[in-house]
């Protein structure tokens, strides 16, 4: 079983020469990330980095996090997250498990 990884990023301004940063990533299983929105600004996700730094905007591709909400991703084993932020970016705090831990019975 995967151990639990918890973590808090500064998320990058977007824009079309921005970087997004990874948050997660599914290994060899799929993942479970459940992201809060620590910041004061809109964050937005998405499993295409391009599509968050297109120069019109983050596309219909991403999802946004608006400041103080939580949401849950879950990843394809390889998949990965990534996350830019409105007008000067931001925080997010990301807890990262396996969907469904190795020997868990099934229901």
């Amino acid at each position: 079983m995967q151990t639990t990884i918890f973590k808090t990023y500064s998320i990058p301004a977007g824009g079309p020469t921005a970087t997004p940063n990874t948050i997660a990533s599914g290994t060899a299983v799929s993942v479970r990330a459940v992201v809060r929105n620590r910041g004061a600004n809109m964050l937005f996700f998405g499993d295409n980095a391009e599509a968050l730094i297109s120069p019109e905007g983050p596309t219909s591709d991403t999802i946004e996090l608006p400041p103080g909400e939580t949401d849950v991703y879950v990843l394809a084993p390889g998949q990965r997250l990534f996350a830019i932020g409105a007008g000067a970016g931001g925080r997010a705090s990301v807890s990262v498990s396996e969907v469904l831990p190795l020997g868990a019975a099934a229901l």
